[in-house]
């Protein structure tokens, strides 16, 4: 009886932990991406949302792939619609000061 408890315990610990490490590795892949992308959508989410990031902008990357990236209001409102940014590898967001309009 008390066998079953520790091992249900350690089971449930190492789910814990691969949910973890999967969320890690998703996160630092990502950072890793180098592209260029325009502006395609500025959005708010709904008010009763637990995550503190409200906001998210939704890019077009050149090669036609959409990003969404969430993010909280004062980062959101330096990223223009229409206008193209270049997101650096290492950085999670573009760079708002690489930003240029777009016209095509």
């Amino acid at each position: 009886m008390i066998l079953d408890l520790l091992a249900d315990i350690f089971l449930a610990f190492g789910d814990f932990l691969v949910i973890v490490l999967i969320g890690w590795f998703l996160r630092s892949w990502n950072r890793k991406q180098e592209w260029f992308g325009v502006v395609i959508k500025n959005k708010r989410r709904r008010a009763h949302s637990l995550s503190k990031y409200r906001y998210a902008v939704v890019f077009r990357t050149e090669n036609g792939r959409r990003k969404r990236l969430r993010m909280d209001e004062s980062c959101a409102s330096s990223y223009k619609l229409g206008w193209r940014y270049r997101k650096r590898g290492g950085k999670d967001f573009p760079d708002p000061d690489s930003g240029m309009e777009f016209f095509g």
